[in-house]
């Protein structure tokens, strides 16, 4: 059996994909393009450009977001902004893709087409509300899909979002949790995720038995310093809930420890890979 163990099914991002709000929803895109990894171009035609015009210098939360940039979701996978009257866009998802959205049918379909046989649905805030539409596919197609939950990780300790995560495993069966450390800039990075505050989430989460997949962002600063803070604080928490098993979502920065073609780690991610 091929299984592929990152995949995404989400709800037309024109709409607030079951967040409270369109703005809201487009503001944790807007967020987690300011740094892309895609290409980023000059609409009239088509000539590079950047997403600097996303964020204000020096300030990497949510308060930072420029929203006179008037981001936005255009067709063609495009997300779009608009800087001093002249467009640009990032190319976030396929050209193919005419309107940015994947249905559990149209991803089965590319399953099929490349040979997967079983897909693990993750989460997270930038494709909207995830947790029953994981669940709803899951629940449809139990040959294909395996869904993971997410909470607004920030405020997982408060009793809302503790209710939520039982509710994921033992009310519509989801089977893992995606946690994401960009969500931490929307409150100003005013919490770390090894906050004592937030231990009677991670008990839950032990106690639950189930995987979390875990996708780092080098908060809050996006550089090394950052990540390697955060390894030493991640360290520290696998220790205090060893029964906990963690998967890394994305491969390790090669940004910051592949540079001459061969991995470099530092002794904190170093410790916390081994």
């Amino acid at each position: 059996m091929i299984v592929d163990s990152h995949a995404h099914i989400f709800e037309n991002w024109s709409g607030a994909c079951g967040l409270p709000s369109r703005e809201i929803h487009w503001r944790y895109i807007q967020k987690g393009l300011t740094h892309p990894a895609a290409k980023v171009f000059r609409l009239r035609d088509g000539r590079p450009s950047d997403a600097s015009a996303l964020s204000r210098p020096g300030d990497t939360s949510w308060a930072g977001l420029r929203l006179d940039a008037d981001f936005r979701v255009g067709p063609h996978g495009r997300v779009e902004f608009t800087v001093d009257g002249e467009d640009h866009y990032i190319q976030y998802m396929p050209p193919a893709m005419a309107t940015i959205e994947s249905t559990p049918e149209s991803m089965i379909t590319l399953m099929n087409a490349a040979g997967v046989d079983h897909c693990i649905l993750q989460a997270g805030f930038i494709y909207g509300w995830m947790n029953d539409y994981n669940a709803l596919a899951q629940q449809r197609y139990p040959e294909r899909f395996t869904g993971l939950f997410h909470v607004d990780e920030p405020r997982a300790d408060e009793e809302g979002w503790l209710a939520e995560a039982e509710r994921a495993v033992a009310k519509i069966g989801l089977r893992g949790l995606f946690y994401h450390l960009e969500s931490f800039s929307r409150y100003g990075f005013d919490v770390w995720l090894d906050d004592a505050r937030f231990d009677s989430f991670w008990e839950l989460i032990q106690s639950l038995g189930i995987p979390v997949f875990i996708e780092f962002a080098a908060i809050p600063h996006y550089d090394r310093a950052s990540y390697d803070q955060l390894m030493h604080r991640f360290a520290g928490l696998m220790d205090r809930f060893p029964r906990i098993r963690w998967l890394l979502v994305m491969g390790p920065p090669a940004g910051f420890f592949g540079g001459g073609g061969e991995w470099a780690f530092s002794a904190e991610a170093e410790a916390v890979y081994r």
